[in-house]
């Protein structure tokens, strides 16, 4: 089976401290999978290692295809950028040739993202004047615009309104379904994604879980109930926590 993420026996070090151990992870085209965990325990960590911004002491990582990502921060701009909403995601049609002009095709890709996205009839507003669910939309355009295989998402629905988050969602099953993009997205919103990911990945300096949502609310469940059992501890069950 054609893999778009493969890590394997992954372990980054901060010098002595261990912020990832032995940990697997293996992704398909098309898949949306939800990460979830403690403060502390390796999420973000994850996505840097995905990103090629931490060198690991031990294992393998291969992605195939392009990478995009969009942080929580996308939420938060200064006004004082004069950006606009068009501007910033013709810039996901940037390569090495930097200074070429675009071309027809590029025109075509940049309106078909926004459009795609629902924000074609915002393309002349400043991004920095947009909500915090409009502007998650035009980073999706831009990830859109680079041809990305594999998106990846560190808390992206932080500061957005209930119906933004909800429409997120949405868009990002579109993504990985229509466009057979792998999304690999971090959130403390575990209800919601153990609803709408293919999979759960649960870390915690390892991976402790990784299965689909209904699987998951019954490992949650059960490690808050077995206070033993808990890899978060008798107090900090996984749903609160992650």
């Amino acid at each position: 089976m054609r893999l778009s993420i493969q890590v394997t026996d992954l372990c980054v070090h901060y010098g002595d401290h261990c912020a990832l151990h032995h940990f697997d992870l293996q992704a398909a085209p098309g898949e949306f999978i939800g990460v979830v965990g403690p403060n502390g325990g390796g999420k973000t960590t994850l996505l840097r290692a995905l990103l090629g911004l931490l060198p690991s002491a031990h294992g393998g990582l291969r992605i195939d295809g392009r990478v995009a990502y969009v942080s929580q921060d996308a939420v938060h701009m200064d006004p004082q950028v004069p950006v606009s909403v068009l501007e910033f995601t013709s810039l996901g049609r940037l390569d090495r040739r930097f200074w070429r002009r675009r071309s027809t095709q590029d025109r075509a890709r940049i309106q078909e993202a926004l459009e795609e996205t629902g924000v074609w009839g915002l393309r002349r507003r400043r991004l920095s004047s947009l909500s915090g669910g409009q502007r998650q939309r035009v980073h999706l355009a831009n990830a859109l615009c680079q041809d990305a295989r594999v998106l990846l998402l560190d808390e992206p629905t932080t500061g957005v309104d209930p119906k933004s988050r909800d429409d997120l969602y949405q868009l990002l099953r579109h993504l990985s379904r229509d466009h057979g993009m792998t999304v690999v997205m971090v959130s403390h919103d575990t209800e919601s994604l153990a609803t709408v990911a293919d999979r759960i990945v649960v870390v915690d300096k390892t991976k402790r879980f990784d299965g689909p949502g209904e699987a998951y609310r019954a490992w949650a469940a059960a490690s808050v109930t077995v206070a033993s059992d808990n890899p978060f501890g008798a107090h900090d069950g996984p749903g609160a926590a992650a």
